[in-house]
């Protein structure tokens, strides 16, 4: 069983939000894989931090959050989601981002299982977000 927890938006004030992507990758990338897509990643406008999230820290944050799972919930490194995390500066450049070819050009990439782009609208979060439903960007 494979975990992703979606990044989804605060009620914060628009201009104190930092969106944040996520994109989730297989776990035999190899170097020049990763290099891809992490140049595609830095190249987002405004963009601020672009941050690898190992089967270790994914597991070590998944336990954190949820230290009693119960019995039928046993997360371990084979199942836990290997992604990047990008955060996002300027909320202007992601809109431009996410209203763009981003999402598909992300997908396009080998090795990438999933993307999750979260609205700027509290409380809700998109996947792979063309078009732009109402309330959303």
């Amino acid at each position: 069983m494979t975990l992703s927890v979606l990044a989804g938006c605060s009620g914060a004030p628009e201009a104190d939000r930092r969106p944040t992507v996520y994109v989730y990758i297989e776990r035999d990338l190899t170097d020049q894989q990763k290099a891809v897509i992490e140049g595609r990643l830095s190249a987002v406008p405004g963009t601020g931090d672009l941050h690898y999230i190992s089967p270790d820290e994914s597991l070590a944050r998944l336990q954190s959050r949820y230290p009693s799972p119960g019995p039928d919930f046993s997360p371990n490194l084979g199942s836990v989601p290997i992604a990047y995390r990008l955060t996002v500066t300027d909320v202007d450049a992601y809109r431009t981002a996410i209203n763009g070819p981003l999402a598909s050009e992300l997908q396009a990439l080998p090795g990438v299982l999933d993307t999750t782009f979260p609205c700027l609208t509290p409380l809700a979060t998109r996947r792979n977000p063309q078009p732009l439903p109402t309330g959303c960007g």
